[in-house]
């Protein structure tokens, strides 16, 4: 094994993009494209897909300058011994994976895990391994919305362990880290929130039509996409040019789709978009009028954060993190679970959305979320521990 000690920070990640669905973890992948301004950055992560032929195999490189991206994709099990054998497979890929970093690139610096717990127990024992620190990230909603509590005591365990191994830890937001702490994760956390690029005004063709946008995974108990349907099909009384278009996908599409068939609104109306990559949502968001997240747990929202950088305004759920950046100056909160609240307010920006200052809501959006404040955070962090 290649020892010898090379000038990069090796970061693990739970979550992040691959050819099957671009938008999944993109936010570190951003986060990730920040820190290599100033530091060679290699990300290695796994992704389990159940088309995927092989048990594993080697890894698939990509370069953005100073960031290497190493994919791993290995066959996801569905079987009754799926949790044995899909943990076999992901170290097995972590393995051959290691071995192409370490002979090409030599040890890291420092290793940095993003989201428990497999990646954050791979950095931990690595960290031991090759004598360098360690960093753990953390995004998950799991920890706001009682999810983790419900996992096995070994989990809960194992997750606190790892964390408190970490020479340095972060959180999202100030709701993600106040929630981790009450659960007993250790202190201390910072907060470091996520990346958004710098954003040239768009042109739009004038239209006579109000359009909304919501970007969201289609998972219904999290994002509460039928809420919106409701509040929209409500709202389309008193505004008969209003116009939803929905990007994303996931398990409850086809319940969705039926949804806003039975409550009368054709395609032309509601319009379901499927999955797009994430300069396709940029281009969404600049043809919209503004913006509708209606999730019931979000530790940041970065959609919120994209939606205020192309200058449009926003009506957020009271759900944890988008309170931290949105209030009366770039849009709506209003409270979760409440399609009363949420139809007013679609009646409210509908009207009102023009008097928002699209130049004042991208200069605040960029001045606390440019990714080059955000990478000099993380450049401070790891320049303290390594």
């Amino acid at each position: 094994m290649n020892t010898r000690h090379g000038s990069y920070i090796l970061m693990l990640p739970k979550w992040y993009p691959d050819k099957l669905d671009p938008q999944f973890g993109v936010f570190i992948q951003k986060q990730a494209l920040a820190i290599s301004r100033k530091r060679k950055i290699i990300v290695c992560s796994f992704h389990a897909h159940t088309d995927t032929k092989k048990a594993h195999f080697l890894p698939e490189a990509n370069k953005h300058d100073n960031l290497i991206e190493y994919r791993i994709y290995y066959k996801k099990d569905s079987s009754l011994f799926s949790p044995v054998l899909n943990a076999i497979r992901y170290y097995k890929a972590w393995s051959e994976a290691k071995k192409i970093i370490l002979a090409e690139h030599g040890t890291p610096e420092l290793i940095h895990a993003y989201i428990l717990l497999r990646p954050a127990i791979l950095a931990y024992i690595s960290s031991k391994q090759f004598g360098v620190p360690m960093l753990v990230s953390e995004q998950w909603s799991g920890y706001t919305n009682g999810k983790f509590s419900a996992r096995p005591a070994l989990i809960r365990y194992l997750s606190k362990f790892v964390f408190r191994k970490a020479h340095a830890r972060t959180a999202v937001s100030q709701f993600l880290k106040t929630n981790m702490e009450k659960l007993g994760f250790a202190k201390p956390i910072e907060v470091i929130p996520n990346v958004i690029e710098i954003q040239d005004p768009k042109i739009r063709t004038p239209s006579e039509e109000i359009n909304i946008l919501l970007v969201a995974d289609l998972v219904d108990e999290i994002k509460n996409i039928s809420g919106v349907i409701v509040s929209f099909s409500e709202a389309l009384v008193q505004f008969p040019n209003l116009r939803l278009r929905i990007i994303g996908h996931g398990k409850d599409e086809l319940k969705l789709k039926s949804m806003a068939a039975q409550l009368g609104l054709p395609e032309s109306v509601v319009q379901f978009d499927g999955l797009k990559s994430n300069s396709e949502v940029y281009e969404a968001l600049w043809n919209c009028d503004f913006l509708v997240m209606n999730s019931r747990f979000e530790t940041f929202s970065l959609i919120c954060a994209e939606a205020l950088s192309c200058g449009k305004p926003v009506i957020a759920t009271r759900c944890g993190g988008p309170e931290e950046f949105i209030d009366e100056s770039n849009g709506i909160l209003i409270p979760v679970d409440d399609t009363k609240a949420l139809t007013e307010a679609i009646l409210r920006m509908s009207k009102s959305y023009k008097a928002y200052s699209p130049k004042l809501l991208q200069e605040r959006a960029m001045m606390r979320f440019n990714s080059e404040s955000i990478g000099k955070r993380f450049e401070e962090l790891y320049s303290a521990i390594v």
